[in-house]
């Protein structure tokens, strides 16, 4: 009875490992690479504005605090 539990077990994980893995492919298939650079081209580069003076301030503090840490931490002595 325990066998078949884990059976059961083991092949409800190679199974969702399977699903997790995506799509597969055929050794007679023409390469990936060509079906990668198909989808890379429909992105496109969205433009930022300025940050607000509230994340100025807090990427400032954030600099303070970093820049008030001592730098010359010395390695383990082992």
């Amino acid at each position: 009875m325990a066998d078949k539990i884990k059976k059961f077990f083991q092949k409800k994980k190679v199974e969702a490992k399977f699903k997790l893995a995506g799509p597969g492919h055929s050794l007679t298939e023409k390469p990936v690479s060509q079906k990668i650079t198909s989808s890379r081209s429909s992105h496109t580069a969205v433009s930022r504005s300025e940050p607000s003076t509230e994340s100025r301030q807090a990427a400032a503090a954030a600099l303070a605090r970093l820049g008030g840490q001592r730098q010359d931490h010395v390695g383990f002595n082992t």
